[in-house]
């Protein structure tokens, strides 16, 4: 939960030094190890549980989608893993008002390299 926290101070503080209104939180880091969904997945608050008790099975993206989603800040995931992709965390989007989307960015690999990352 601290770590999320963090992330949350971060998107605060990004904001208020870029002076921007509006952000958007796109996940681009590498695969995570594969997790099985677990019972710390199915509802908000085993999700909340298991944040404060350092559950493994919440991955790193886990805690950055769950910060985002939060602070009210929209959330892409561009990695074949869960991250968003879990029963608590898409309700928590929905009952936040928060959009999220993507599993991963390999099928578009290329046109997203080619926007993102110019030459």
């Amino acid at each position: 939960m601290e770590l999320a926290e963090q992330i949350q101070d971060d998107i605060k503080n990004f904001q208020k030094q870029h002076n921007v209104s509006r952000v958007v939180m796109v996940w681009c880091a590498s695969t995570e190890i594969f997790l099985k969904p677990a019972a710390v997945h199915q509802t908000l608050e085993s999700f909340e549980q298991g944040l404060l008790k350092n559950d493994p099975a919440i991955a790193p993206s886990m805690i950055y989608a769950y910060a985002a989603m939060k602070a009210g800040i929209p959330y892409a995931n561009g990695a074949p893993n869960l991250s968003g992709d879990i029963p608590a965390l898409t309700r928590f989007a929905k009952d936040r008002n928060v959009p999220i989307c993507g599993k991963d960015f390999k099928t578009g690999q290329t046109l997203m390299k080619t926007i993102l990352a110019p030459d």
